[in-house]
């Protein structure tokens, strides 16, 4: 088997590439120019383990026809940036996918796996968890490139008669995490002070949980799934794991009343997901997988936790 990846060193793209290692496959990482002395650790291994290495931008024509000058059975497309109202979000998603495929057509590709998000759908407030089936609603810079890049996937996919997988996630949490969002919370549960934000629901899927998720996904094609852990938390469960495993010595609970929450969401923003009560649906991975989550929210948070200590931040 034979894949291409983009994104390979990203926090994603590195568990992609590995589990591609696992499973013998023959392996080409696209890497940007930029992160060869940033993720010079993780090319290193790449390397070491046989991995064929291209570098280059996805935003460039010439680069990416350079490297992708043959053959593959699967790309991995996980290039992205993420930060919401980055200018670069449809540089990067709308015209890196553009390239990708206008780079492909004198080459035979069978599947492409594309990795989107459950932000397409937007903050929009719902009786029923949302679907693959649901109006997206996409509002920031990231959500609506995600979503225009989707349909950019089935239409290329479509013409070229590629099979095409698109996969939605919400937050991605795990070891190699370097996003300072979780681990500082976790610090503060550490230094004894717990903050649960009107108990607000929250979707998350851990790392492992995703991965495992994304191979049983190849079995298919021109399929749209959700990837979530199994269950949507409250912000309370997330509290208690936490300090269930942090064990502080002592602990301060501050409970911010819901309608505070909301104050802050209209004003910043801010936590408008779970002030919506966003929850999203698995049922149709579920079912057709039979997917259960290889990893509780206690053990991936253990793991998570100990990761941090490790790399000694917490």
């Amino acid at each position: 088997m034979k894949v291409f990846v983009t994104g390979s060193t990203g926090f994603l793209g590195d568990y992609i590439v590995k589990e591609c290692m696992k499973r013998k496959y023959k392996i080409t990482a696209f890497v940007h120019k930029e992160n060869l002395e940033k993720k010079k650790n993780i090319i290193s291994e790449f390397v070491k383990k046989g991995v064929r290495v291209r570098y280059g931008d996805i935003t460039s024509f010439d680069d990416v026809k350079g490297a992708l000058n043959e053959d593959y059975d699967i790309i991995f497309h996980l290039a992205s940036v993420t930060q919401n109202n980055s200018n670069k979000n449809f540089v990067v998603d709308v015209i890196g996918t553009k390239n990708l495929f206008k780079a492909i057509k004198e080459i035979k590709i069978k599947r492409i796996l594309y990795m989107s998000t459950t932000g397409v759908y937007g903050p929009q407030k719902s009786d029923k968890d949302l679907d693959e089936n649901s109006l997206c609603k996409p509002r920031t810079n990231y959500e609506i490139s995600k979503y225009k890049t989707e349909e950019l996937v089935k239409k290329f996919c479509t013409k070229y008669k590629i099979a095409y997988i698109i996969i939605r996630s919400p937050r991605i949490y795990g070891p190699q995490d370097w996003q300072k969002t979780f681990l500082n919370y976790i610090k503060l549960v550490k230094m004894g002070i717990t903050i649960v934000l009107g108990n607000l629901p929250i979707s998350l899927v851990y790392i492992k949980n995703l991965t495992h998720g994304i191979f049983l996904s190849l079995r298919s094609k021109n399929e749209t799934f959700i990837i979530s852990n199994e269950n949507t938390y409250t912000a309370k469960e997330i509290a208690n794991t936490v300090e269930k495993i942090i064990k502080p010595k002592f602990s301060i609970r501050v409970c911010v009343p819901k309608i505070f929450t909301r104050l802050v969401s209209i004003t910043t923003g801010k936590f408008i997901y779970g002030t919506n009560n966003v929850r999203y649906s698995t049922k149709k991975f579920k079912q057709k997988f039979h997917y259960k989550d290889s990893y509780s929210l206690e053990e991936s948070l253990r793991e998570t936790i100990a990761w941090y200590k490790n790399k000694n931040m917490l």
